[in-house]
């Protein structure tokens, strides 16, 4: 499963990332090898992947022309 997180690092510093997990205790494990402290953490779904996982998105632009 993919999984976005919103954390701090030691210094303070906004982090945001994606991290592939078996589940939320392997994303907490994660942050934790990391030296990161959660703020938030989101199971992404297959939907909200997409196309932008593989193309960056599609813009306003883009659309018109499908």
């Amino acid at each position: 499963m993919l999984f976005h997180y919103s954390a701090v690092d030691g210094e303070g510093n906004a982090v945001q990332g994606n991290v592939e997990a078996d589940n939320l205790q392997g994303v907490f494990q994660h942050l934790a090898a990391e030296r990161l402290r959660p703020v938030s953490v989101q199971q992404l779904r297959e939907t909200q992947l997409g196309v932008r996982r593989f193309f960056g998105g599609i813009t306003i632009s883009d659309k018109i022309f499908l």
